[in-house]
């Protein structure tokens, strides 16, 4: 479900480039008004169940059912330059150039980088790059929340990460392509 709606939005980009590395990572809309290699939209290739064992080490807690699932699709993703950025695992450290192409490590903010007032069942999953604030999910009842960079107090909620997913793609995709499609 994730994948495949991320795509559909996603397929008018093509005209503007498509890549679709060894990794699995597909790269969707190079705008090189931005920087030659600068791609617009980052899909990330699936996890397995073992990189899925790896990623609740290091988040330091087991993942609910619908973050599995969505990992299951997507190891991450960053739309729109990372206007919407979901963090999943980072698996080659190498120097290569497909290397530079992966999601933002889960560990860095829900290990290092935490709100002080976060409460341990909160996984922080992602980032939106315009104003800073952080997408976290409450595994407990698996709600999805928005905070502050530096306040774990919900400014935002979704009922589950699927009504999240579907509401805050299809508004950047609504709101950015007329920057790209203005017909």
């Amino acid at each position: 479900m994730y994948k495949l709606f991320l795509q559909k939005h996603c397929i008018k980009y093509k005209n503007i480039g498509y890549q679709l590395l060894n990794n699995g990572t597909e790269l969707y809309g190079n705008d090189k008004s931005i920087a030659p290699h600068a791609w617009l939209h980052q899909i990330f290739s699936a996890l397995d169940y073992q990189e899925i064992i790896i990623l609740e080490k290091l988040v330091g807690i087991k993942l609910p059912n619908c973050l599995v699932d969505f990992y299951y699709e997507l190891n991450g993703l960053h739309v729109f330059m990372d206007k919407l950025a979901i963090d999943g695992l980072k698996k080659d450290f190498s120097r290569s150039i497909e290397s530079a192409w992966q999601p933002y490590s889960i560990e860095t903010v829900n290990k290092y980088e935490r709100p002080v007032n976060s409460e341990k069942e909160f996984i922080f999953i992602g980032s939106y790059s315009d104003n800073g604030n952080l997408i976290y999910m409450n595994s407990r009842n698996e709600k999805i929340y928005s905070c502050l960079v530096n306040d774990a107090k919900p400014i935002k909620n979704w009922i589950n990460l699927k009504s999240f997913f579907i509401e805050e793609i299809t508004f950047l995709f609504i709101e950015e392509n007329k920057k790209y499609f203005p017909y």
